[in-house]
């Protein structure tokens, strides 16, 4: 046998160390789909909000549920928006509409996309088809309106989406060569597409494991408050070899804010049991525990908040009230980490103006407006947009056209479309209000909802100032509070939908 010369063996090494790095990479390219999405994100919410990164990582996992069939007898609600659309909960209004019509069966999405615009929503619909929803939510702010999508631009969450050359194709006249390339490679590459998702989940998961290498061990108990409330996720410690008996009490205002609660225990990570609650009040657990003592490890699938009920002004989130509570030094030190980016129901803690109320409150937002900021700055755009319009003649072009074919569409597949105009703060919705532009605006949805499929719900003066956090997007309060509206006007829907008589 014939043996390579030295000068061949060079130039046949390169090959071996290369080809097997090219083969790995392309089996995790075309495997992406399968390992990516299961890998759990350890990130905490940011104070500042989340990254395009965290983001596009949402709208994705979220994309991938819409293309699925819904679950068969159910009726699926698609909700969807740009950032206003986060006052839409779909844990809280499925939970809601589930308790109140357990013959409803309704599965609730929402598709959430920041800064997003009605014509770029028809790109992401008509791009790549999807099991029709049942009811459509479409949520939207005097805002979305007023800029329409330039041709030039590409939403950096828009691919994640809607596939990059869907995009491609609809603005390749329009965008640069850069834009073109970058959509061009990410349809060719998922660990292109998804490269800031993958930097993400390596970056959080690694400083997650410095921290959990150096910090010191989490306490036994921990997530609970000293008179007894828990948050979402809490862990008592069970010593001694007998059951362990668990008594809890099942708040009357959670069950109104999100007609069920689903509770999970565990021990060492392995599942002990699950209870779901729909009636308030003390309930009791026994457990039988492999090797006590051991930690028992709860969490509950929402949470709940005083003030939004309007049962007292604690601001917390909270989740069950125990019987027994733990000594301070118990649950002293930190908690363990979450996964809010693979949960859903989980809710930002941000209130920008404290806990103010009343007129403390009006005061504190004037202060914001004036302050010479970032957040003072983007908030004094957003209303001097508004205002410029006020005394204008309201036209039907731009994205009121745009929206106008989105409820076509839907309604030409079936759909009822329900309207809403989202709440706006009434430090500033005041000064526009009852303008021209404004009511023409109002009248242009109304004459939408004339189709008998359609309906228009305005909730522009739906909440107070306290329940803001900016100029049109309002805080956790406020969201817990419209669940309640949200899940009513969906119940209403539902019945058309399956072909039955309302009741």
């Amino acid at each position: 046998m014939k043996r390579l010369s030295a000068s061949a063996l060079r130039a046949f090494l390169p090959w071996k160390v290369w080809l097997p790095i090219v083969l790995v990479v392309l089996t995790l390219d075309c495997s992406f789909d399968a390992f990516f999405w299961q890998i759990p994100r350890v990130r905490e919410i940011p104070e500042s909000g989340f990254s395009e990164a965290d983001w596009g990582y949402r709208i994705s996992l979220e994309r991938r549920r819409l293309m699925q069939p819904k679950p068969t007898g159910s009726a699926r609600v698609l909700a969807f928006g740009s950032s206003v659309s986060g006052a839409f909960d779909p844990h809280q209004v499925q939970g809601l509409v589930q308790a109140h019509r357990p013959s409803s069966r309704a599965e609730v999405r929402r598709l959430n996309l920041p800064g997003i615009q009605p014509s770029e929503f028809r790109l992401v619909f008509e791009s790549e088809p999807m099991p029709d929803p049942d009811v459509t939510v479409i949520l939207f702010n005097l805002l979305d309106m007023l800029h329409p999508a330039p041709e030039y631009f590409l939403n950096p969450v828009l691919p994640y989406a809607a596939p990059p050359i869907a995009l491609w194709r609809a603005k390749r006249d329009h965008l640069g060569i850069g834009d073109q390339l970058e959509l061009g490679l990410s349809q060719l590459s998922n660990l292109y597409r998804y490269r800031k998702q993958i930097r993400s989940c390596i970056r959080n998961h690694t400083s997650t494991g410095l921290r959990w290498l150096l910090a010191p061990a989490p306490p036994g108990a921990w997530g609970i408050h000293a008179d007894g409330h828990t948050e979402r996720r809490f862990a008592l410690e069970a010593q001694g070899r007998a059951p362990f008996r668990f008594e809890y009490f099942i708040d009357p205002e959670w069950i109104s804010q999100r007609g069920r609660v689903q509770l999970e225990f565990r021990s060492d990570g392995e599942p002990l049991v699950t209870r779901i609650e729909s009636e308030p009040g003390w309930k009791s657990l026994e457990l039988e525990l492999a090797s006590p003592p051991a930690r028992v490890e709860v969490s509950a699938d929402s949470v709940w908040n005083p003030r939004a009920g309007g049962a007292s002004d604690d601001l917390r989130l909270l989740g069950v009230k125990l019987k027994a509570v733990p000594s301070r030094s118990e649950t002293a030190g930190a908690q363990p980490y979450r996964y809010p980016l693979a949960e859903e129901g989980d809710i930002e803690p941000k209130l920008r103006i404290g806990g103010k109320r009343g007129g403390e409150a009006d005061r504190a937002w004037d202060e914001q407006f004036q302050a010479n900021t970032h957040s003072g700055r983007r908030m004094r755009r957003f209303r001097d947009d508004k205002l410029a319009r006020r005394d204008e003649p309201f036209v039907v072009d731009g994205e009121y056209l745009a929206i106008q074919k989105l409820v076509m569409s839907f309604r030409e597949r079936g759909s009822k479309v329900l309207l809403v105009n989202t709440p706006d703060n009434p430090r500033i919705l005041g000064l526009y209000a009852n303008g021209p532009y404004y009511r023409g605006y109002l009248d242009f949805f109304r004459s939408l909802a004339e189709d008998p499929g359609v309906e228009f719900y305005d909730w522009s003066a739906a909440l107070p100032a306290e329940d803001f956090n900016d100029g049109h997007h309002v805080n956790y309060v406020g969201v817990i509070k419209l669940g309640r509206a949200f899940a009513e006007m969906v119940e209403r829907a539902l019945p058309e939908v399956r072909g039955e008589a309302p009741k």
